[in-house]
């Protein structure tokens, strides 16, 4: 057992808190839910007008490497990534290089043409290529995963798959017997098929396009299609659970020629810049750079819930939102927002279980007055305070005690100023928290009416 003993700095501000029996409740339910579903690491967080007012890390992101899930966690996003795709496609479109109900192939480059076999006349749009119109089927057979980045271009996949003279063409499994623009069909190549026109028309590989006009200007700084454009280091290893063995058995990482249907990784706060951009009309207030025309976002999701592009309108008990999901081999992830309430979730994990449970007990949590954002300053002043907290935090479980009574409320700040957690104490001087914390330095906040005190605490290995 280790005990840490660190200084108060002592300042006065006002700052908003969250209720502690709210975020107390949604923590321990969603612990339960890993250790009931075999979730190994999971990441969520919600923004709420513009701020993160909640963002939780429970498990682990490599459990060879004895490595928790924390903020700087990157994940892959499965099908969450064809949100991304839509978004670099209408970006092109707002600039007036196509239009929704263009055919796409007088786009693709010659010889290069994809037709629906039995309906050589019809036309495949974009606007079928971002809601799953465009009678493109899914050939898994055609669709294998590599290790680590794919190495076949992008159009040259799928010009194999699509065109007539291509090696791997199959009229009957490579395509639905319908006319395009007839029947729904989830179709991951028709996703990458968009992708691709997005790399052809600007002139730009597709991920090089997403990387300087839209990630760039949302300051998605751990973002990247590709496995050699983010840092290795920090991703959550996907994994599946033998129940056999009880074990999580690594799936390792992987790619595939297809990629802008799922290939994107990233870490909840990049994605929480992401949403906020759509929440503000397609401007990231942070900076206020405006990435998407507010028309764009209106035709993508629009505010009122009436028919939008690639984005899935969802209810959560009766609750609008746009939102989509993703599954793939140790992945499972959900990311959604409410455009009129301002209020967005994500939600990543590196494991195949159902999220349902844990999606809408967030959501819950995200729409109630517990929820708020929170001030993040951390000014300094002279006076001073002892705490102290048993075991290291590291540990999960742990104590933390100071000696002055007169306070309401106490939370936990990353440091880059994050609100994590907040417990309401009512005078209490000493708490148990559940967070286990990565090494790492952190902030705790004790307030009592407009007097707060600010606590840097190193963790330790």
């Amino acid at each position: 057992m280790r005990l840490i003993t660190i200084v108060f700095l002592l300042f006065c501000s006002v700052w908003t808190t969250n209720l502690f029996a709210q975020t107390d409740e949604l923590e321990m339910f969603i612990q339960e839910q890993i250790n009931e579903n075999q979730i190994p690491g999971l990441a969520a967080l919600v923004v709420k007008e513009g701020e993160i007012c909640w963002e939780g890390y429970f498990g682990m992101a490599n459990i060879a490497e004895g490595r928790q899930v924390d903020a700087s966690t990157i994940f892959m996003l499965a099908s969450v990534s064809k949100t991304m795709t839509a978004t670099a496609a209408m970006k092109l479109h707002e600039e007036g290089h196509f239009e929704l109900d263009d055919d796409a192939n007088l786009y693709l480059p010659a010889p290069f043409q994809v037709t629906i076999p039995g309906y050589p006349s019809s036309p495949i749009t974009f606007r079928q290529l971002l809601n799953h119109y465009s009678s493109i089927k899914d050939n898994w057979s055609l669709m294998p995963y590599s290790d680590g980045d794919p190495t076949t271009p992008l159009g040259d996949f799928l010009f194999n798959y699509l065109d007539k003279a291509g090696a791997d063409y199959d009229s009957s499994n490579n395509f639905y017997s319908v006319a395009p623009g007839t029947e729904y069909h989830y179709s991951n190549i028709g996703v990458a098929l968009l992708g691709y026109l997005v790399e052809v028309i600007s002139g730009q590989p597709f991920n090089e396009y997403c990387n300087t006009k839209i990630f760039s200007p949302m300051e998605m700084n751990d973002t990247g299609w590709f496995l050699s454009e983010i840092d290795q280091s920090r991703l959550a290893m996907p994994y599946w659970y033998d129940s056999g063995a009880a074990e999580h058995v690594e799936i390792g990482h992987y790619g595939y020629s297809d990629y802008p249907d799922g290939q994107l990784r990233s870490t909840p706060r990049d994605l929480a810049n992401y949403l906020n951009t759509y929440m503000n009309d397609g401007v990231l207030a942070e900076t206020e750079t405006e990435v998407l025309d507010a028309s764009t976002v209106q035709l993508l999701t629009p505010v009122d819930f009436s028919m939008g592009l690639t984005w899935n309108l969802n209810y959560i008990s009766g609750y609008p939102i746009w939102a989509h999901n993703g599954g793939d081999q140790g992945v499972r992830t959900d990311i959604g927002f409410n455009p009129q309430d301002d209020i967005g979730v994500i939600l990543l994990t590196n494991g195949e279980a159902a999220l349902g449970g844990i999606w809408t007990s967030i959501w819950d949590f995200a729409r109630s007055e517990g929820c708020e954002a929170v001030s993040t300053s951390l000014d300094e002043a002279d006076s001073h305070i002892d705490i102290s907290i048993t075991p290291n935090p590291n540990n999960g479980v742990f104590n933390i005690t100071w000696g002055q009574a007169g306070f309401e409320t106490l939370s936990l700040f990353s440091s880059d100023g994050r609100l994590m957690k907040t417990a309401f104490i009512e005078n209490q001087r000493t708490i148990e928290w559940i967070t286990p914390l990565p090494p790492g330095t952190y902030y705790l906040k004790l307030q009592g009416g407009k007097e707060v005190v600010v606590n840097p605490i190193l963790i330790l290995d």
